[in-house]
C-alpha cells in the first residue's frame, strides 16, 4: 500500500508537498481505513482545486518517478535527458534538482525510496527499510551522492560495489540493481509498475481490452457493470479483424485499436448491445452500437474505467484517476468511491486516489476529513497541497458537522478560482478591433 508521496521542484510544484494516505486519529468512517501492523491507511483520497492549480502535476510526478525507476538503466536511455521539468517561475529553480520520495508497504516491510535529479544526472538516491514488527528500526539499504559512489548496508547483498562501473550519471541505482537481478530492487520496481494503475487525461479502452484478452477481467463482468450503472447495455462484443495494407487504419466514424504482430495487423473494435421494445411488433429486440462513434462520453469513460476498477480491487492495487467526475453522473463517480470504501468489497487495501471538481461529493457522508485534499496556487504561482483535516480556519479546524461543499464553494478552504463577473462584462463591452486594425461596424 502507498503511505505517502512527496515531490519538490516539478512543474507547478516549487516547494515540497506530500500526499499522505495515513489516517489521522479521526473517528469518522472507520471502515474507510485499512489497518496494518504499523500504519492505518486510507482506502481513498480525493483532491480538489481550481483549474491549473497543479492537481494533474502531482499525478504526473508519481508517474514520472515510476517510469524513471523502470527505464533509466536501459541502454536506450544512455544519452537521453531525464524528464527534468522544474518549476520555472522562481529564481534559481530552473537549475535546482527535482526531488521525489515515496513510502510504501510491500508484504511485511515498509520502504522509503527517493531520489533527486537534474536534466542529465542523478544528484542523490536513497532506500530505507523497516520491518513491520515491534521495535524494528529503519535501516539505510543504500545511499548515493552523485557519481561519488554509493554505500550499501551489509545485509543488502545486491548493492555490490563492483556494479559501480556500470553506473551512468542518468541511471538510478535501483534500476541498475534490478537489471542485475537484485531481488529487493526488482520487487520494488514490480510494485510500482504492476500495482499503480493510471487513468490520466484521456481515457482509452486499450487497458481494459488488454485485461480482458489476458483473462484478468471477465468480459461478461464488464457488461454487467455497465448494465448495473443503468446504461441499458446488455452485452459487449470485442471484434478483432485482420487488416490488409491498403485498408485505412483509422476508419471514419469509430475508434479502433491497431494490433501488430510482425507483418500481421488487426483492428479491434468494440460494440455494445441495447435491447428495446418494438411497439409495432410487440416484442423485444436488440441493436448493436459502435462504442466510440455511437455512445456517449460517459459510457466510453465507464468502459475504460471498469476493467481498471475490477483489477485494482481484486488485486489490491492503487488506481489514480485524474478527473473522475468528468462525463460521469455524480451518482456513478460516488458509487466508485463507495466500492473502494466498502469493507465487504475492498478487503485487502486497494486504494483509489482521484482528482475532481464535483462538489456534490464534498460531504461527510462520503469522506472523512483526512480523505479530502485541496491543491491551491499561491501568489508566487507555486502549488500547495493540504488536507481538510489539517486546514485551520479562524475559529479552528473544520468541524465534522460542517457543510464541506458549501464552505468550499464559498472559498472558505481556499483552492477555488476567484473570478469577478463584472470583469467579464467589461470584456464584452470593449470595442473589438477588426482584422484591418479598424473597429467593426
Amino acid at each position: 500500500m502507498l503511505i505517502e508521496f512527496s515531490v519538490q521542484n516539478f512543474r507547478s510544484i516549487k516547494d515540497r508537498i506530500t500526499l499522505s494516505m495515513e489516517a489521522t486519529s479521526l473517528k469518522e468512517h472507520p471502515d474507510h481505513v485499512t489497518h496494518t501492523p504499523r500504519h492505518s491507511l486510507l482506502k481513498t483520497s480525493v483532491i480538489y482545486g481550481a483549474n491549473a492549480s497543479g492537481k494533474s502535476n502531482l499525478f504526473a510526478a508519481l508517474n514520472q518517478m515510476r517510469k524513471m525507476m523502470m527505464y533509466s538503466a536501459k541502454d536506450s536511455q544512455a544519452d537521453e535527458p531525464m524528464g527534468y521539468d522544474p518549476f520555472l517561475l522562481g529564481a534559481g529553480n530552473k537549475e535546482e534538482p527535482t526531488e521525489m520520495e515515496a513510502i510504501f508497504i510491500i508484504e511485511d516491510a515498509i520502504y522509503r525510496y527517493g531520489f533527486s535529479y537534474t536534466r542529465n544526472k542523478v544528484v542523490s538516491e536513497w532506500l530505507f527499510r523497516r520491518y513491520a514488527k515491534p521495535y524494528a528500526r529503519e535501516i539505510c539499504l543504500f545511499e548515493r551522492k552523485g557519481q561519488d559512489g554509493f554505500q550499501a548496508h551489509r545485509d543488502f547483498k545486491e548493492g555490490d560495489e563492483s556494479l559501480q562501473k556500470f553506473l551512468r550519471e542518468n541511471t538510478l541505482l535501483i534500476s541498475l540493481f534490478a537489471q542485475f537481478n537484485g531481488m529487493v530492487s526488482r520487487q520494488i520496481i514490480r510494485f510500482f509498475n504492476t500495482t499503480f494503475i493510471w487513468a490520466l487525461h484521456i481515457y482509452m479502452p486499450a487497458d481494459t481490452i488488454m485485461l480482458i484478452e489476458e483473462g484478468k477481467v471477465p468480459l461478461d463482468w464488464i457488461s454487467m457493470f455497465l448494465n448495473a450503472a443503468d446504461l441499458q447495455i446488455k452485452e459487449i462484443r470485442i471484434n478483432d479483424e485482420s487488416l490488409h495494407e491498403e485498408e485505412n487504419l483509422r476508419p471514419k466514424g469509430g475508434y479502433s485499436i491497431i494490433k501488430a504482430q510482425g507483418s500481421d495487423k488487426s483492428k479491434i473494435t468494440i460494440h455494445v448491445k441495447h435491447e428495446y421494445y418494438d411497439e409495432l411488433e410487440k416484442k423485444y429486440k436488440s441493436q448493436w452500437f459502435d462504442l466510440y462513434s455511437q455512445e456517449s462520453e460517459g459510457v466510453k469513460k465507464l468502459f475504460c474505467l471498469a476493467g481498471l476498477i475490477y483489477i485494482s480491487i481484486q488485486k489490491s492495487y492503487r488506481l489514480f484517476v485524474d478527473g473522475i467526475g468528468a462525463n460521469l453522473h455524480p451518482s456513478l463517480s460516488r458509487l466508485i468511491f463507495r466500492l473502494y470504501q466498502d469493507p465487504d468489497i475492498n478487503k485487502n487495501g486497494a486504494q483509489l486516489i482521484a482528482t475532481t471538481h464535483d462538489i456534490t461529493h464534498l460531504n461527510r457522508s462520503l469522506f472523512r476529513r483526512d480523505q479530502i485534499w485541496f491543491m491551491e496556487k499561491t501568489s508566487s504561482h507555486n502549488s500547495e497541497l493540504y488536507s481538510l483535516a489539517e486546514y485551520k480556519l479562524p475559529q479552528g479546524k473544520a468541524r465534522n458537522d460542517a457543510s464541506y461543499g458549501k464552505d468550499y464553494f464559498r472559498g472558505k478552504y481556499g483552492a477555488v478560482p476567484f473570478v469577478d463577473y463584472d470583469s467579464f462584462v467589461e470584456l464584452f463591452k470593449r470595442p473589438i478591433a477588426a482584422p484591418d486594425g479598424g473597429e467593426d461596424e
